[in-house]
């Protein structure tokens, strides 16, 4: 990418972009968005005969991971979460599942993890308020697969100069949020999860 240089211990870049996932919960220079822990659940499964070679995204997202395998999701649960997958995680997206394909599959397992989200369920994509060089680009929350390449590249764009951000996905609609104080009691991704 242009504009980087980096040596032993050192990187510098003109713009640097936060897209660090649950992480992003202990970010202290973006603590001041509204992210919250959310946990996802995605189902594996192995569907013979179906031949989706780009994401399906129909009250689910099949995504194709080659040999026949995909990966189904995503469920969507505040805190309290669960210890463990769950039974009912597991139902609700074979449930989904055969409401996007009559085919038979086999449910080759299920995988939970934590995930940054905000309550309007609309991503945040932007430059930090006070620090012009920094962005974000996280808190997708189940719309990761589907949303985060597309608002990636337009994120992208928009920091060269070639394009705005979508306003539902600004974050200068948190605006009035930001203090230049610091941020107390930040949840920290490790305790997340």
């Amino acid at each position: 990418a242009a504009g980087i240089s980096y040596g032993p211990g050192r990187v510098r870049a003109r713009q640097v972009v936060c897209c660090q996932g649950a992480a992003a919960l202990a970010c202290p220079h973006f603590g001041w968005l509204p992210l919250t822990p959310n946990q996802g659940e995605v189902l594996a499964v192995e569907v013979p005969g179906l031949n989706a070679a780009q994401v399906l995204n129909r009250g689910a997202y099949v995504v194709p991971d080659g040999d026949g395998q995909f990966r189904v999701g995503a469920t969507y649960r505040w805190p309290p979460f669960e210890p463990e997958g769950s039974a009912a995680g597991t139902a609700e997206l074979a449930e989904r599942l055969a409401g996007l394909t009559p085919l038979p599959y086999r449910v080759l397992g299920l995988r939970r993890a934590v995930r940054p989200a905000v309550r309007d369920r609309r991503p945040l994509l932007g430059r930090h308020p006070a620090l012009p060089w920094l962005s974000i680009c996280g808190g997708f929350g189940s719309k990761g697969v589907s949303l985060a390449p597309r608002l990636a590249a337009l994120l992208a764009d928009y920091l060269a100069g070639q394009g705005d951000l979508w306003p539902e996905a600004d974050v200068a609609r948190y605006q009035k949020l930001y203090s230049t104080e610091p941020i107390e009691n930040k949840p920290k991704a490790s305790a997340l999860e």
